[in-house]
């Protein structure tokens, strides 16, 4: 009789440990695919070495109500005298805080500086380093809270890029704090 229930739990036990490692490895497969990760990459999305973008996206950006395409150049002309200039794709508000995000396409270090100004106002200012994104470079991010801004309103927002001693700073765009 003992041996028949012990043959039923160990039954148990190992029916159990399978159907959990099948909805393990299901929930793995199902993020991988919605990710697109590996084996579930397009060819256009392989690269064959992860540390160095060979592209770099299309990116839209949403400030203010409109809606722009960037879409960084090939070669942004960085001869080593030279430090490229961010391209900002985002500067919004996102809840609480203000998001700004800024692209590269041939720079692979150095550290963003974001800079708010607002005339009467005291400069905000943070930074972060150069990170490799999907297929480009990106500043690490930024996302500072309204709780920082003196004042709401319009505020300009700049990103610089420093590499070696040299800087080149985006253009501006304008954030709303509301």
């Amino acid at each position: 009789m003992k041996s028949s229930i012990k043959k039923n739990n160990t039954k148990k036990v190992v029916i159990i440990t399978i159907v959990v490692a099948f909805v393990v490895l299901a929930g793995l497969t199902a993020t991988a695919y919605a990710l697109k990760l590996w084996p579930f990459q397009t060819s256009s999305q392989t690269t064959t070495n992860t540390d160095v973008p060979t592209t770099a996206p299309t990116v839209t950006n949403s400030t203010a109500g409109t809606d722009k395409t960037i879409i960084p150049a090939e070669d942004s002309g960085n001869t080593g005298d030279t430090v490229e200039k961010p391209t900002i794709t985002r500067a919004s508000l996102s809840g609480a805080s203000v998001r700004v995000s800024a692209i590269f396409t041939t720079t692979t270090s150095g550290t963003c500086t974001v800079t708010f100004k607002k005339d009467g106002q005291a400069t905000i200012t943070k930074e972060a380093a150069v990170v490799v994104g999907s297929s480009y470079y990106t500043c690490n991010g930024f996302l500072i809270p309204i709780s920082e801004f003196p004042t709401n309103g319009e505020w300009t927002v700049t990103v610089t890029h420093t590499q070696d001693g040299k800087t080149a700073t985006s253009d501006e765009q304008t954030v709303i704090i509301e």
